[in-house]
């Protein structure tokens, strides 16, 4: 019999996740500017995302900047 191994990456990955549905034009411009930034598209969404949502919890009358070269 084989234990499960919970330090799982792949497993972690998948069952931490929830997919979010955009437009395809959308997440086609996310691949590029990715690609174009060698970075990973889901870490940049995330990335985002976060961002965004601390943004607009938290300094509502500040413009948002984006540091990707940090990433």
């Amino acid at each position: 019999m084989n234990l499960f191994d919970f330090e799982d990456p792949v497993l972690n990955e998948r069952n931490n996740n929830t997919p979010v549905y955009v437009n395809r034009h959308i997440a086609r411009s996310l691949i590029d500017v990715a690609g174009l930034e060698n970075k990973d598209p889901q870490a940049l969404a995330e990335y985002f995302l976060q961002v965004g949502i601390h943004s607009v919890k938290h300094y509502k009358d500040q413009e948002v900047v984006f540091d990707i070269e940090s990433l």
